[in-house]
This record gives structure tokens, C-alpha cells and sequence, in this order.
């Protein structure tokens, strides 16, 4: 019997998910736990106030439209499609097999960065946390701490998914009532200085220390406000092994998006009125993830920031888990589908996961995090800050970067890779609904409503990468929307949206030599049995 080239040697069970493994429920909670929604609030939302100042709720009142508007698409393709492509799948069926392959190999390298930034973030709060309760240091500090994360965390994503989903429901759990408490409190104290609506609007933008501020910072923060939600589109890769997929995947969307967007909103309200509004951004911004724990300790009490710093390290450990199990069901199908080698595509005989996929996956993650090792800072006279790439230690001036600079960079540019997937999942819906249209023989009311939602979301997913983009163009471009009010982001932030490009150029050679193997003549292609 002839078999080519394309085709898998191994058996259909080798390469094959555990199928009926996830019930709704399972599906939910690994799709929240990939928000980590504790987690995304202690930590960025005090970066979104140094941006935007006041202005937080109003950066999720843009990032909750754009989902919203988002949720036609991906609830049309989730009821008709179930597969461990995700939404490479769906832009495959409106757009074209390149697409959905080039989509694919994007969500891939934004969910590897993902998992590696929440690891270094992971690493980083372990090492304060044990340095200020125990004063145990261990040498290499968060690097170390990043490592043995990474080696749990892909351990335990190598188990059988079952196993995975009820591991994170008890973090799940636990996470969302205690922030649930801390906006409470804050809310029914009225925060610093009482309730105050300057925080949803533009006028929260200018107060002291937000930078950029204005409407660029809002456009700034906006980024982590989107990078906030991501981990909700982690249920859509869960097609394959989930019971009833075509309702359990909708619905773990759609309720993810909507309970996400009214935390968020919440979340971030409370945090500006709670300093002040006025303070967002000297003393929310400039606290970093410590403000959150002082907000727990002034409106609950000192025990309440103690546990909030404990539940923050599990959330982060339960949302990298997440984040590792969705890219590694992207990598298996990228193998599958033969874009990367077929050998990623096998699962493990006794789990069912995709074990030399996530292998693959902790590899890379672990050179990233000893590159990241490298990166050393100093602070220049005139305040800004220098970084370099060295092996030396203890030179005058520098030291090695804290992991929250390289949690900044990694999951920025990763939400740079996922807003482009998002924008291509909307023109998929959009083409595919009016060829069903146009197949029907005449344009339908829905269509054209749910068409307008999805360009509309494509726009505002569209806002954040303008602001990176466009102020960094040379010459004539960039000096105009620099005279809008845009400004070049600093170093690194500006060279992030290369490293996407770059990453889309690779998945763009790999679809080339996809495309020269299949196009060989047969009498090349066919192998003996």
C-alpha cells in the first residue's frame, strides 16, 4: 500500500486527544484560569495606571467593547467547528488553509511568550515572598525560582487534561472570592476620597505621574487591558476533548468574556478611588503589584494582603498551567497539519496529551528565560533607564533586571501576536458570513449586524498595535502622528512589534516549504510501505 510523504506513520491512536475528557464546567475553569484574573489585577493594573493614570476603568470600558463586538465570530465558529486548532481552525474555513496555519503558528508563539512571562513573574514573586517572610535566598534568585516553575508546570501538562482542570479549579475558586471581598470593602467605604466618575473618562488620563498620559496612554493601555482577558480563548482549543464541544466551548467563551469584562470594570474602579483618584498614578502606578496589598491591608486588613500575596503566586502557577496546555494543542496541530514536524502531533499512550509538543515548548521557554537572565539595567542621570545583554556581575551601575520588566515585554509583545489573530478570526466570520449569503441569494439583516460588530472590534483590537506602530515609523509618517499626540515608545517597548514581525516572517518560510513538499510529483512523494 503506497503512503506519502504527508502522511503520519504513526497510528490515528498515537495522535489522537482524550476524547470526552472535559465536561462545560472543566472547559470554564480552564478558560478563567487562564485570565487568572487575581493575578492580572495585582499586577496590571498598577502598570495601566502609570500609563493612563485614572483613566483604568475607561481602558476596560475600549478593551470590553472590542470583545463584545468579538463575540458574534467566535460564537458562530465555535458552534459549527470543534478542533484542537482553535481559532487557526475557524480563520481556516473563512480565510484559507495558509491563514488558519499562519494563525496558528501566531497563537502558538503568543501563548509560549505568555506562559513564559507569567513564569518569570511567578519566579520573580516567589523570591520576594520567601526573601521577606523567611529570608531564604537562593542563588540565581528569580531565575531559579522561574526554572523549577517551569519544570512543575509543564510536568503537570504532560498529565491527562482531566487531571489538569480539577487542579485549577480550587485556585480558580479561591482567587475570584477574594477579590470579590477586596471590592467590596473598597466599594462600600467609598475608597480614599469617595465615589468620583473622573475615572471613566479621558479627564483621569492627565493626572500627576501618568506617563504617556492622555489619549496615548489610554491607547497604551489598552494593550494589557486586552492582554487581561486573554486566556479566556484558551477553551477553544478544547474541541477534541470536550464533551457536547460545540456547546461547551461557546458557552465557556462567551460567559468568560462577560464575567471577565464586569471584574475588570469593578477591579480597576476600586483600585483608582481606593488611593484617590487624583494618586492613580504617583502612588497605584508607582506601587507596582504592592499596591494591591495595601489596598487589601487598609480596607480588610494586614491578614487579608498576606493572603492576597499567597493566592496572587497560586493564581500565577494555575494561569501559566493554562496558558501551557493551549499552546501545546496548537503546536500538536501545527504538527498534524505538517507546518512543524509531524513528531509534535503524537500524544502520550497512557494521557493522551501532546507530550513532545509541550516538551518542544518547555525547551524554548527555558532558553528564553536564561536569555532574560542576562538582561542587565542602569539607571542614567537623567532618570531613564539603560539595558544590555552580559555575562558580567557587579560592575558599577548595573544589575540584572528584575522579572517584571521581562513579564512587561513578553506579554505585551504576545498580546501583540493574539490582537492579530483576533482581527483575522472577525474577517474570517465576516467572509464566511456573506458567502453563506451570497450562497442563500440575497444579504440577510444578521449578517450585516454581526459583520459591523466584527470590523468594529477589528478597529479597536487594531488601537493598541497603532500606538506602537505608527509613531515609530520614520520620516514624514511618524512625525505626523507624533504631531497628533503619539510618541515613540521608549526603548525596549519599541522594538517589540519587530519581534512579531520577525516571528510572522518564520511561520511565513515555514508555509513556503510546507508548500514545496506537497507540490512534489508523486513519483517523489510515495514511499513503500
Amino acid at each position: 500500500m503506497a503512503m506519502t510523504s504527508n502522511e503520519p506513520r504513526a497510528s490515528s491512536e498515537s495522535r489522537t486527544l482524550h476524547p470526552d475528557a472535559l465536561g462545560l464546567g472543566s472547559v470554564l475553569y480552564l478558560s478563567m484560569a487562564g485570565a487568572a484574573v487575581l493575578a492580572a489585577v495585582i499586577t496590571n493594573v498598577p502598570l495601566i495606571a502609570s500609563q493612563a493614570g485614572a483613566s483604568v476603568p475607561l481602558v476596560f470600558v475600549a478593551a470590553g467593547v472590542g470583545l463584545l463586538s468579538f463575540t458574534p465570530a467566535i460564537v458562530s465558529f465555535s458552534r459549527r467547528s470543534s478542533s484542537a486548532g482553535g481559532f487557526a481552525s475557524w480563520i481556516a474555513t473563512g480565510l484559507g488553509t495558509r491563514a488558519g496555519l499562519l494563525s496558528g503558528w501566531l497563537m502558538a508563539g503568543g501563548y509560549t511568550l505568555f506562559t513564559t512571562s507569567v513564569l518569570i513573574l511567578l519566579g520573580s514573586l516567589l523570591q520576594s515572598a520567601l526573601s521577606s517572610y523567611l529570608h531564604f535566598n537562593i542563588p540565581g534568585g528569580w531565575v531559579t525560582y522561574t526554572v523549577l516553575a517551569t519544570l512543575l508546570t509543564f510536568g503537570a501538562a504532560v498529565l491527562d487534561i482531566s487531571l489538569a482542570s480539577r487542579g485549577v479549579v480550587i485556585f480558580m475558586l479561591l482567587e475570584l472570592i477574594t477579590l470579590l471581598i477586596l471590592d467590596t470593602a473598597i466599594t462600600l467605604k467609598g475608597g480614599a476620597h469617595g465615589h468620583d466618575l473622573s475615572p471613566w473618562s479621558l479627564a483621569g488620563t492627565s493626572v500627576a505621574g501618568a506617563a504617556p498620559g492622555g489619549l496615548l496612554g489610554l491607547l497604551d493601555g489598552m494593550v494589557l487591558g486586552v492582554w487581561m482577558f486573554v486566556g479566556f480563548d484558551t477553551s477553544a482549543v478544547y474541541g477534541e476533548e470536550a464533551r457536547r464541544p460545540r456547546v461547551a466551548v461557546p458557552v465557556a467563551l462567551l460567559f468568560s468574556i462577560l464575567v471577565l469584562l464586569l471584574l475588570y470594570l469593578w477591579s480597576s474602579y476600586s483600585a483608582v478611588i481606593g488611593f484617590g483618584w487624583e494618586h492613580a498614578a504617583d502612588q497605584l502606578g508607582k506601587g507596582g503589584y504592592q499596591s494591591s496589598y495595601q489596598l487589601g491591608a487598609r480596607y480588610v486588613g494586614g491578614w487579608f494582603a498576606e493572603v492576597m500575596n499567597i493566592l496572587n503566586i497560586s493564581s500565577n502557577l494555575a494561569c501559566a498551567l493554562a496558558f501551557a496546555l493551549a499552546c501545546g494543542r496548537y503546536l500538536f496541530d501545527l504538527g498534524r497539519k505538517q507546518l512543524l514536524p509531524s513528531q509534535l502531533g503524537s500524544t502520550h499512550p497512557r494521557w493522551k496529551s501532546p507530550h513532545k509538543a509541550l516538551l518542544v515548548q518547555a525547551l524554548f521557554t527555558l532558553v528564553l528565560v536564561l536569555l532574560l537572565a542576562l538582561v542587565q539595567q542602569k539607571t542614567q542621570a537623567d532618570g531613564g533607564t539603560s539595558y544590555r545583554l552580559s555575562l558580567s556581575l557587579g560592575e558599577a551601575g548595573w544589575s540584572q533586571t528584575d522579572g517584571t520588566n521581562p513579564y512587561l515585554w513578553l506579554s505585551t509583545t504576545g498580546t501583540m501576536a493574539i490582537l492579530l489573530v483576533y482581527i483575522l478570526v472577525n474577517l474570517a466570520a465576516v467572509r464566511a458570513w456573506l458567502r453563506q449569503d451570497r450562497q442563500a441569494g440575497r444579504l440577510k439583516l444578521p449578517s450585516l449586524v454581526c459583520s459591523a460588530l466584527a470590523l468594529l472590534s477589528s478597529l479597536i483590537f487594531a488601537l493598541p498595535l497603532a500606538s506602537f506602530i505608527l509613531p515609530a515609523i520614520p520620516g514624514t509618517v511618524g512625525n505626523y502622528f507624533t504631531s497628533l499626540g503619539f510618541a515613540a515608545t521608549p526603548f525596549p517597548l519599541n522594538i517589540l512589534p519587530l519581534l512579531v514581525l520577525l516571528w510572522v516572517l518564520g511561520g511565513a518560510l515555514l508555509l513556503l516549504r510546507l508548500s514545496s513538499r506537497t507540490q512534489r510529483t508523486p513519483a517523489e512523494s510515495v514511499q513503500e510501505e
